[in-house]
């Protein structure tokens, strides 16, 4: 297919549509040579609360993938409905984009496509897109349904098929747009054609849209073009093609404050964005949100083989991102205000991971930037460090005392599962630079329910609470681990086993408070040191160890610690604290040997350099 730099079409030609049909009449436009927009001027002034549908393709020399945006003369948000969509054998992209309830102005408006290459204005090789402004769509959610389809590299066909969904609605339009490096494209049975155009060098492109009403829901629909103008149609010419659709319903079911019917209106699919694995995927489709945000599905996308190419990021975006039962490899996942995370958890190393590629022992999640990162909800989600850590940390919090003050506040995380890290699963670290004489950071108002971390052989504890951290609740938790090499945090005359510690860091002026145990259980699977095996009573092997200097308020409800050579063992840095304390604490246990259980006392004070309980 020779190469076209830029074409534009308007067309607004106007077919029985049902209740939704076309606005104004046509404008086009095209020009050669490369180009990082296109754009096109409407011939009137768009009337309020229509439609605008918008269809772009691009191309690019490959590795490197272009993305798009759509905006307008009034500021307008347009957001996609399907796509991009890559068509590999000839590095061509496609996306259908809508503003729906369209705001309106005076004079013209001038609609733009920009393309971009990671968030730099950037050329791209072709380009052509449609815009098209129809009147009676549903002013609230007007998207249906969508699909997209492209041929195999290895299996160039005539006929363009976008695939089938089933519509929930009735009364509607089903717009389509396609494009094939081979023969001319004709408007498929039952659809009309918007416009369509022959290269020069061989290829085509088309749009077009369903030619009569729609009335019943739950029909199956589907967008097809042929490269011959013959019915039917022939097996010959063919091309690499690609074709979308995008479904949309009248504004019959209008109301007010209404409901998204099918799909959720700001949901971007990540399968449909191009990337080299699915963390690349995912982060373009959060770079193609909107600014206020929105949710990002990759429940339908696989990973094998993922090189981990990206590190997850919403910036200053709201995002929710909604995995599926696979593992996705990441180079790192950051967290900021507002995004959540949810995954289909199917307990220890089954369900959705996010699994680190690193070779740096890079920490796989962590906070983004130095402010307070709040609201923060992870759900149902494996954290993998990579194979062959020595030191990787599955999730470092850490608290930089920077303006107010950072860390990680009313935040939670649930059903999550820390593997294979040997610096630690989680820490929550919180160490001022400056102790109460400044602004400091803080992780606080924090709820972790149903947290798992197993420690490996040799690795450092699973939990760890350091510094300034407060109001920390941890609800039907565990934490195991083998014993293999001592933990030496502390220096080589101080080491043990620990799968949860708990300590004051560089502050003996801001140690934790407040930290909340509900039915949280320590135990350990044996192991060996050197050539023989380390019994569940081996020397330092504790439940919880606490480090401090100062007081601290600790609270344990119900908590198990078995195969432990104690339950709670504190280590006081020189003299002993003015208060130290187990509030309210209830069948708390220590289980050196099986069937054997011990009481910790409802207030611990302590007046030995180092005493266990």
């Amino acid at each position: 297919m020779k190469r076209y730099a830029v074409w534009i079409v308007l067309l607004l030609a106007t077919p029985a549509l049902a209740t939704i049909s076309q606005r104004q009449s046509p404008v086009s436009q095209w020009n050669a040579g490369a180009s990082s927009t296109c754009f096109a001027t409407l011939g009137s002034t768009p009337i309020a609360t229509d439609l605008f549908v918008v269809w772009s393709f691009w191309t690019y020399t490959p590795p490197n993938q272009l993305t798009a945006k759509v905006t307008d003369s009034f500021g307008n948000t347009f957001v996609s409905a399907v796509g991009p969509t890559l068509q590999t054998a000839s590095n061509t992209f496609a996306q259908i984009f809508y503003v729906p309830n369209l705001s309106s102005g005076t004079g013209s408006d001038k609609l733009t496509v920009t393309y971009y290459l990671n968030g730099t204005i950037t050329n791209a090789n072709t380009s052509g897109c449609v815009f098209v402004e129809y009147q009676g769509a549903d002013l609230n959610y007007p998207l249906d349904s969508v699909s997209a389809g492209y041929s195999s590299s290895l299996n160039p066909t005539s006929l363009l098929d976008s695939g089938t969904v089933a519509p929930a609605n009735s009364n509607l339009l089903v717009f389509a747009g396609g494009i094939s490096d081979g023969g001319a494209a004709n408007a498929g049975t039952g659809f009309t054609s918007i416009q369509s155009r022959s290269f020069t060098g061989g290829g085509s492109a088309i749009t077009e849209q369903n030619s009569s009403a729609i009335t019943g829901n739950n029909t199956l629909q589907r967008a097809t073009a042929c490269l011959s103008a013959l019915t039917p149609c022939p097996t010959t010419p063919t091309g690499n093609w690609l074709m979308q659709m995008a479904v949309f319903r009248d504004a019959s079911s209008t109301v007010a404050g209404g409901w998204p019917p099918a799909r959720l209106g700001q949901v971007l699919y990540a399968s449909q964005f191009p990337g080299s694995d699915a963390s690349a995927k995912i982060q373009n489709a959060i770079a193609a949100l909107p600014p206020s945000g929105g949710t990002v599905s990759a429940i339908d996308l696989q990973d094998p083989g993922g090189t981990g190419s990206t590190t997850i990021d919403p910036g200053s975006k709201l995002v929710t991102l909604l995995l599926g039962p696979y593992t996705y490899y990441v180079t790192q996942v950051l967290l900021r205000s507002g995004f959540t995370i949810i995954g289909i958890w199917g307990a220890q190393s089954r369900g959705s991971t996010l699994e680190s590629v690193s070779s740096t022992n890079q920490d796989v999640v962590a906070l983004g930037g130095t402010a307070s990162v709040q609201g923060v909800d992870l759900e149902n989600i494996n954290i993998g460090c990579a194979v062959g850590n020595t030191s990787q940390v599955g999730a470092h919090i850490i608290a930089q005392a920077v303006g107010t003050g950072g860390g990680l506040w009313y935040s939670r995380m649930i059903g999550v599962n820390i593997l294979g890290c040997f610096g630690g699963g989680l820490i929550l670290d919180a160490n001022p630079v400056c102790n109460q004489s400044c602004l400091t950071g803080v992780n606080q108002f924090d709820t972790f329910i149903n947290l798992v971390a197993n420690r490996p052989f040799g690795g450092l504890p699973g939990l760890r609470i350091t510094g300034f951290n407060g109001q920390m609740n941890f609800i039907n938790s565990e934490f195991d681990g083998q014993m293999g090499t001592r933990d030496c945090i502390h220096g080589p005359s101080d080491c043990g086993y620990t799968n949860i510690e708990i300590d004051e860091g560089s502050s003996t002026v801001l140690p934790p408070y407040s930290i909340v145990f509900n039915n949280v259980t320590s135990q350990y699977t044996g192991g060996t040191c050197g050539s023989s095996f380390c019994g569940p009573q081996a020397s330092g092997s504790e439940g919880v160890a606490i480090y401090l200097a100062g007081s601290m308020d600790f609270v344990c409800y119900g908590c198990h610690f078995e195969a432990d050579g104690g339950a709670v063992r504190m280590h006081f840095n020189t003299t002993p604290p003015s208060r130290m304390q187990a509030s309210k604490s209830k069948a708390v246990s220590s289980e050196p040997a099986p069937e054997s259980t011990a009481t910790m006392a409802t207030s611990l004070t302590s007046t030995a350099p180092r005493q266990a309980t």
